[in-house]
């Protein structure tokens, strides 16, 4: 048994690492509280109720949307209202719209509070665009009993003490920090990542003339790149120096010099420039990006998400935040004028007076489940530039970058395990534009593309050991990787199918296989249980009104099941043209709301020969029962998705299915790639590191002028 010691330097990081990041929470959740003087409104201040039946105060509802209306002219400095219930009758939720002297009523000018069983509700308003408060609307769509409306005025900051909380998340950062500092494992990562650390010194220490003349050439380029467009700019006599198309030439230029130092390097170790180029691409989407929502696909669910996790989960979100969510259609709908230097101003001004007097305002819209693992990385983004007391666009783009680097170090993790083929296929095929895309916005497709992606090159790592056989903790290492990355969307669990047919020789005991196999098996039933449960607990009969009406998933049900041969035709119809080379584009160079980038041709070659030329006479092969396997899983989850869209997504009986993206395709190609691609091919005269090292340029300039031409242009 090994001897437990206590280890200073665990105990101090993680002291560090946990209360730093404790202190930033507490700062985080930090907002503005007041105090308020309240008075009952009268009897003739209520000048109209609409649709309800009253007895003895209380209300029922004769319609689905019946109203309360009253005067507050004759209040000062109206700042919100205090509804006071019964305790025997109290709705779920309230919704308040208010108006001033040249306002109407309208969503913009509303609050809404959940009344979670409170007798007495608060409903503050935000009046950044009105005056003075005239009228009033209370509706609520559920029985209640009345016993006061008062008018909040004066509304005072309270200073909050929170000496008791950094207390309390000091002891327990300190007793986590004595449990791990005792965990021999902790204490064996800790003395390799120094003995890494100490190398990478090393290695900068020998090669300081490299790295200083390096640096100086990025800094030269860096003054380059704004000289061109301060020339641009007297030449073509614009208005303001276009700094963001000095960024684009610095990023491009950036790529290929480390491209170019590295060059020996990436031939045995592709990762560092990987991670490097993936890095700048991802910057640049994020630098460049206006700082709202509806740039990428449902970016407003998932940054809605990322907001409401980052508060604790606690159905409470700012008020900003719950605006930039709901100017989601605006944005998509009328995207030149957040993009353009005027229209950006004007957002940030705007969103700048929301969060000077900002608010936590109740939200239903949220309901924590296994999806929101994906959220951990942003969330902690956001909660480190409020506790650093960043503004509002640096938070934001701080949980992108946070996003970004969690795809990033996966793959450079995957890279790295893999000791022959398929290190330079997974550098390539971690640059398709729309993963780079997806990785450096608010979304959770990076979160499954990379976690997908390292489970099968951990097991790519261990079927490449030919005389060696997996162990137990590798074994459950992999299981564990994938069902993490694809809780989001547990629909790809057919792709743990194929591990089972790796072969016995991987097994030094028959019974160990056994295991094995029930460990997968479990996997894959505990992926299937968390979303098949939700979907009873929930309900799957409600129709889903975000695209088409008519939808309805329990009446889709029945169709597939009366009409099995018609669904059949309309499944494979829609797969020949899903899985068509044709519509690789939609998988590779979809940049969201941006629209498509050019030569999607080049890039679908790029991977294709990349993949070909990693070939090698001594390379490790699978049977072709495993490739069979493997195929007949990928085909399956392709049907599952689509399949899945059809009945919560499309109109009852239709014959073709709507809302099946072609990058759902990219968290399992990977594997389907590097199996399908393997041939009895002597490519060991080619050098491939310095083909590779170009491929990673070309896809990276493509992206960066696809970035110019979409989104920078606008500026």
């Amino acid at each position: 048994m090994e001897k437990i010691r206590f280890d200073i330097r665990v105990f101090a990081i993680t002291l560090l690492i946990f209360f730093g990041f404790s202190v930033l929470y507490i700062r985080a959740l930090e907002m503005p509280e007041y105090t308020y003087q309240s008075t009952g409104i009268i009897r003739g201040d209520i000048y109209d109720i609409k649709d309800y039946e009253i007895e003895d105060n209380h209300f029922t509802p004769l319609s689905i949307d019946p109203k309360i209306f009253f005067h507050t002219d004759h209040y000062e400095d109206v700042c919100g209202i205090r509804v006071l219930f019964e305790s025997d009758s109290i709705p779920e939720k309230i919704q308040v719209y208010y108006a001033g002297e040249y306002g109407a009523f309208s969503e913009e000018n509303s609050a809404c509070a959940i009344v979670k069983g409170r007798s007495e509700v608060d409903v503050v308003f935000h009046k950044s665009n009105i005056d003075n408060i005239i009228d009033i609307t209370l509706d609520i769509n559920e029985e209640f009993t009345l016993k006061n409306i008062e008018v909040l005025s004066n509304q005072v900051m309270v200073d909050v003490n929170h000496t008791k909380d950094y207390v309390i998340f000091f002891a327990v950062a300190f007793a986590f920090a004595m449990v791990m500092s005792l965990v021999p494992g902790v204490s064996r990562m800790a003395a390799r990542l120094e003995n890494k650390i100490k190398k990478v010194a090393r290695f900068a220490v020998k090669n300081k003339k490299k790295l200083v003349i390096y640096a100086a050439i990025l800094a030269l380029w860096a003054v380059v790149s704004i000289l061109i467009i301060y020339m641009a700019k007297v030449i073509c006599d614009y208005d303001y120096l276009k700094k963001y198309e000095a960024v684009m030439i610095f990023v491009g230029g950036a790529i290929v010099i480390f491209a170019y130092a590295l060059r020996d390097i990436t031939a045995t170790k592709p990762q560092y420039l990987f991670f490097i180029v993936v890095f700048l691409m991802g910057s640049l989407n994020i630098l460049t990006s206006p700082k709202t929502v509806g740039i990428s696909w449902d970016d407003e669910t998932h940054y809605g998400r990322t907001v409401y996790f980052s508060y604790g989960a606690n159905k409470e979100i700012p008020y900003s935040d719950n605006e930039i969510v709901y100017k989601y259609i605006e944005v998509v709908e009328n995207f030149q004028y957040y993009y353009s230097k005027e229209g950006r101003e004007r957002w940030l001004e705007l969103i700048n007076s929301y969060k000077s007097e900002d608010f936590l305002v109740d939200t239903d819209d949220y309901t924590i489940s296994t999806a929101y693992v994906s959220n951990i990385a942003p969330a902690a983004g956001l909660i480190i530039g409020r506790g650093l007391g960043f503004s509002y666009s640096t938070t934001y783009m701080l949980g992108r970058f946070m996003n970004l680097l969690q795809y990033s170090i996966l793959y450079f993790i995957a890279i790295s395990l893999i000791k022959g083929r398929g290190k330079y296929m997974l550098s390539v095929f971690g640059l398709i534009p729309t993963s780079v895309f997806l990785a450096s916005s608010y979304s959770y497709d990076g979160w499954v593309i990379a976690f997908s992606v390292l489970a099968y090159a951990m097991l790519i790592a261990e079927l490449q050991k030919e005389n060696s056989c997996i162990t137990m903790k590798k074994w459950i290492s992999i299981m564990a990787v994938f069902a993490i990355g694809v809780l989001p969307k547990a629909i790809y669990f057919p792709m743990l199918f194929p591990m089972l047919f790796i072969g016995r020789k991987k097994f030094d005991k028959k019974y160990k296989f056994s295991i094995y196999a029930w460990i997968n098996i479990i996997a894959m039933l505990l992926l299937v249980a968390s979303f098949i449960i939700p979907m009873f607990t929930r309900g799957a009969g409600l129709n889903d009104t975000r695209v088409f009406s008519g939808v309805n998933s329990i009446e889709q049900i029945k169709y597939i099941i009366r009409h099995p041969l018609q669904y059949t035709g309309v499944l494979l119809k829609f797969i020949s043209k899903y899985l068509s080379p044709d519509m690789s584009k939609n998988y590779l160079t979809y940049l969201g709301y941006y629209g498509y980038t050019s030569n999607y041709v080049a890039i679908f070659l790029s991977i294709g020969i990349t993949a070909l030329l990693e070939n090698d006479m001594k390379q490790v092969r699978q049977t072709v029962i495993f490739k069979s396997v493997l195929s007949f899983a990928f085909f399956a989850t392709v049907c599952l998705m689509a399949t899945a869209l059809y009945i919560s997504f499309t109109p009852v009986g239709c014959d073709h299915i709507e809302g099946c993206q072609w990058r759902y395709l990219l968290p399992i190609l990977f594997p389907m790639l590097y199996w399908v691609s393997e041939f009895n091919i002597d490519t060991s005269n080619i050098n491939k590191g310095r083909y590779v090292s170009g491929v990673m340029v070309v896809i990276a300039g493509l992206f960066v002028i696809a970035i110019g031409n979409l989104c920078i242009r606008y500026y």
